[in-house]
């Protein structure tokens, strides 16, 4: 209540107002148990006087609980705060507890009995609660652990008494990976594993070499700091192994010098064995048609290694063809011990597209050669050449000149075997009456008709009239191929014979041929040139000899 406010209030106060202050004042003596000699006047002016943090009397400022101590109520207006003991917690004096009410006890200082000692111990309350720790004479099963026990080998030797943080928790002991060390699971309040504990003997048995070590000891602001132990490297070994409050100490190795390799390997990967130098050997070098895998190292088992070079695959022959077969890519190289070589590449062979698709084999594709095949097409005889061996798997076609035809250019002459050729127009450009002969003055496939432009001499044995004969063409140069058609349907005959119409001896008439009533008159007798220039004489030179034809216009002239 207000200090301005205490003046107005009277001690007029009624019964039934007092009595209710009056009631608390004794029940409040009554619960602590502690009480000041207030007279009645002075309690029924406690609104007037006192106020937050005083108590009837002289308004005394209540007290503050001491370390150790919370505040369990009172301060009020009759009666002193009530300090109350925090809970106790184990492993903390009670003198270290710190609590602002009954539930959150914590410690400033853990107790720290017997910290630890080495891998493996076990913290003794654990120890006692989970090893039936009551004292028997051997008698009866249930007391596995007798005085005698405990007297042998120490209950102190397999256990630590020593916390931290402010609940007081057990600091952690630095363990190994070896299933046989015992690991505490604070929430379940079992063993991590089922190992068979019979005496404090069998928990010391279970201590192994560790792969932590303790590098910060537990301390009340913190926990066990713990190490993995040092493994040294594989060029070192061990010359000091690693402990529970000491790492292991590692010394380098010598190492094998080049051209050398290490057959025994420098002891280094356990950290309670002490270890060895290495020992060394030369390195061993590759026979021949061999590579270097690998080449020589110093280290452990790191002498050269060899391979045979691989050996090309030759294939087999298919229906004459090579199939399946490989070339070197990359030949193999040797290598030496200080670098590797490679294997050989073998690469295959490109299949034969055959020679019925147009390709011999010109490059051959050999297992120990360094070149796939090359296939080249097949050469096609021209038409001026005729076929002696046709394309190969392996060969080309080998071709042959037509035999020559007299006053048959050599491009004009066709042929398909050595006996068989003609004379043809390969060019249409510049033939004559579709035949291929050198000058419009011969005609037939062999040019056997050379002309003259007199008349060929001697009595006609037979003559064919266009018309009546069955002509069927037209022009001048149709009507003379047909004549000369005539003339080889007869062997007797010698040469042929067309009215011209011309005038001199050098050159051909204008007249008109291949009309109903052009005749072809036929001779059967050599040639025997005369004057008569109306008419053009087709000799067979074939049949009578050219030179005989020639002479007798060389004495014409």
């Amino acid at each position: 209540m207000e200090r301005n406010r205490r003046s107005a209030v009277t001690l007029n106060v009624s019964l039934v107002g007092s009595l209710p202050i009056v009631l608390l004042f004794f029940i409040g003596r009554h619960l602590e148990k502690q009480a000041f000699p207030f007279s009645h006047e002075e309690v029924v002016a406690v609104v007037a006087k006192c106020g937050v943090g005083e108590f009837v009397g002289d308004c005394t400022e209540c007290k503050k609980c001491p370390v150790g101590e919370y505040d369990n109520g009172g301060c009020s207006f009759f009666k002193d705060t009530y300090c109350t003991w925090c809970e106790p917690l184990m492993h903390c004096p009670r003198e270290e507890l710190e609590c602002s009410d009954r539930f959150d006890t914590t410690c400033r200082q853990c107790d720290c009995l017997d910290p630890i000692k080495g891998w493996g111990e076990v913290e003794v309350e654990y120890f006692r609660n989970h090893y039936r720790t009551l004292i028997g004479d051997g008698s009866n099963k249930a007391h596995i652990i007798t005085q005698e026990d405990i007297n042998a080998n120490g209950v102190e030797d397999a256990t630590f008494e020593c916390y931290w943080n402010e609940d007081c928790r057990p600091c952690t002991v630095c363990t190994s990976d070896n299933p046989g060390l015992l690991r505490l699971d604070l929430e379940e309040g079992e063993l991590a594993d089922e190992q068979d504990i019979n005496s404090p003997q069998d928990l010391l048995d279970l201590d192994g070499p560790g792969d932590y070590w303790q590098s910060v000891a537990c301390s009340h602001e913190q926990d066990t700091q713990c190490e993995p132990c040092t493994i040294c490297s594989n060029h070192e070994y061990t010359e000091k192994e690693c402990s529970y409050f000491a790492d292991a100490v590692c010394t380098a190795c010598d190492y094998c010098q080049p051209g050398t390799w290490t057959h025994h390997e420098c002891s280094a990967s356990l950290v309670k064995e002490i270890g060895g130098d290495a020992e060394c050997s030369d390195c061993s070098a590759c026979g021949d048609d061999q590579w270097v895998s690998q080449r020589c190292w110093t280290y452990f088992h790191g002498d050269t290694q060899c391979k045979d070079c691989t050996l090309c695959d030759v294939g087999e022959v298919i229906e004459g063809y090579y199939r399946g077969g490989f070339y070197i890519g990359e030949p193999c190289v040797a290598g030496d011990i200080w670098g590797e070589g490679s294997d050989t590449v073998c690469t295959p062979c490109t299949d034969h597209p055959g020679v019925d698709a147009g390709y011999w084999e010109s490059t051959r594709c050999a297992p120990d050669g360094e070149q796939d095949s090359v296939y080249s097409p097949c050469y096609v005889c021209t038409q001026q050449e005729w076929e002696e061996v046709p394309c190969q798997p392996s060969a080309d076609t080998i071709c042959q000149d037509c035999t020559p035809i007299d006053h048959c250019p050599r491009e004009n002459t066709v042929c398909t075997d050595p006996n068989n050729q003609i004379c043809a127009c390969t060019d249409e450009e510049g033939c004559s009456s579709g035949h291929g002969c050198e000058s419009p003055d011969f005609l037939g496939e062999q040019c056997c008709y050379m002309r003259t432009f007199t008349a060929c001499g001697g009595l006609s044995y037979r003559e064919f009239t266009a018309r009546l004969a069955g002509f069927e063409g037209s022009g001048t140069e149709e009507f003379i191929d047909w004549c000369r058609a005539m003339c080889d349907d007869f062997e007797e005959c010698m040469a042929f014979e067309v009215v011209d119409g011309g005038t001199v001896d050098d050159a051909t008439g204008d007249a008109p041929l291949g009309l109903p009533n052009s005749v072809c008159h036929l001779k059967d007798v050599a040639s025997l040139i005369n004057e008569d220039t109306s008419k053009d004489c087709w000799h067979n030179i074939c049949r009578q000899p050219e030179e005989d034809v020639n002479s007798q216009l060389l004495s014409d002239t």
